[in-house]
C-alpha cells in the first residue's frame, strides 16, 4: 500500500538505516492519524516494510558471501546438539534454521549503537580530570548518565521480526542481562528487551521447537536475573557522601581515644 508522498518520504528515512525506532514510529504515526490514516493498518504496514527490507538485507548477504564445496561437512545444532549437514538449512531434530551470516543482524546493530554511544560518554568522562569533590561529582554523573543512555538505547531498539534473528536477539539480551559485568542501569534495560523479546516470540512462534526450550527458560532465567542483580556492578556512592563518610570515620578517630582514656 502507498500512501502521499510527505508519508511515504518519511518511511523511506525512517528504515534507511534498517532499524525502526520509537521515535520514528511516534513520528510517523503521529502524521498517519493527521490524514485520517488508520493506525493499525499502518502499523502493519510498517512491520510488512521492515521485514522486506531485512529480507533483501539477507539476500544481498547471501550473495556476496562465498559458497562452500564441502558437502561432507557437518555442524552442530545449538538448540538439540543433532549433528546437521552444512549445507542443510534446517535442523530435521527440531527445526532450527540456520540463516547464515546475518542471522544475528539486530544483535550486532545494537552492539554497534552501544559501543558509538558509549565512546561519546568515555570522551566526556576523560575530559573531566583532578581529584577534588566537584570533578569526582561530575565524573559520577556523567558515568551514571552514561549507563542511562545506553539503557534507553536498548529499551528503545525494535525487536526483531524473523526467525533466526529474533532468536540471536533473545539469547543475547539473556546472556547480557546475566553477565556480572553489566552494570546494573543497563542489565535493567536488557531484561526489559529480552521479556519483549519473548513475548514476540510467544506471539510469533510459541509452536515453533526452535523457541519451545526459549519461551520455557523464562522464568528461570528471571530467578537467575534477580540472583545476579544483586552482584552487579553499581555506579556507586556519591562522592559528596563518601567525602562525608570518610570526615565522619576521622572525627570519630580521633575522639575515640579521648572517649575511651578520657583524655
Amino acid at each position: 500500500m502507498l500512501y502521499d508522498e510527505k508519508i511515504e518520504a518519511l518511511i523511506s528515512a525512517a528504515l534507511a538505516d534498517g532499524v525502526l525506532t520509537e521515535k520514528e514510529k511516534q513520528v510517523l504515526f503521529k502524521k498517519a492519524q493527521a490524514q485520517g490514516i488508520d493506525l493499525d493498518e499502518f502499523e502493519m504496514v510498517l512491520d510488512a516494510r521492515l521485514v522486506e527490507l531485512e529480507k533483501a538485507e539477507r539476500e544481498k548477504a547471501a550473495a556476496a558471501a562465498p559458497k562452500s564445496t564441502k558437502y561432507g561437512d557437518v555442524r552442530k545444532c545449538p538448540i538439540c546438539g543433532a549433528m546437521v549437514p552444512a549445507l542443510a538449512g534446517t535442523c530435521p531434530e527440531c527445526g532450527y534454521e540456520f540463516s547464515g551470516i546475518d542471522a544475528n543482524l539486530s544483535s550486532k546493530q545494537l552492539a554497534e549503537k552501544l559501543e558509538q554511544e558509549a565512546a561519546k560518554w568515555d570522551e566526556k568522562i576523560e575530559k573531566k580530570s583532578g581529584v577534588d569533590v566537584s570533578v569526582k561529582t561530575e565524573q559520577w554523573n556523567l558515568r551514571k548518565n552514561k549507563q542511562n543512555a545506553l539503557a534507553q538505547i536498548v529499551r528503545s531498539f525494535p525487536v526483531p521480526n524473523t526467525k533466526a534473528d529474533l532468536f540471536e536477539f533473545i539469547s543475547m539480551s539473556r546472556s547480557s542481562m546475566l553477565s556480572e559485568s553489566t552494570h546494573s542501569i543497563l542489565a535493567d534495560g536488557y531484561a526489559a528487551k529480552y521479556r519483549e523479546a519473548i513475548f514476540k516470540a510467544k506471539s510469533l512462534f510459541a509452536s515453533d521447537k526452535m523457541f519451545t526450550l526459549l519461551i520455557s527458560e523464562q522464568n528461570d532465567v528471571e530467578k537467575q536475573y534477580q540472583k545476579v542483580h544483586r552482584r552487579q556492578p553499581k555506579i556507586g556512592l556519591s562522592p559528596i557522601v563518601w567525602w562525608i563518610i570518610a570526615l565522619v570515620s576521622f572525627m570519630l578517630a580521633c575522639l575515640l581515644p579521648v572517649l575511651i582514656w578520657g583524655e
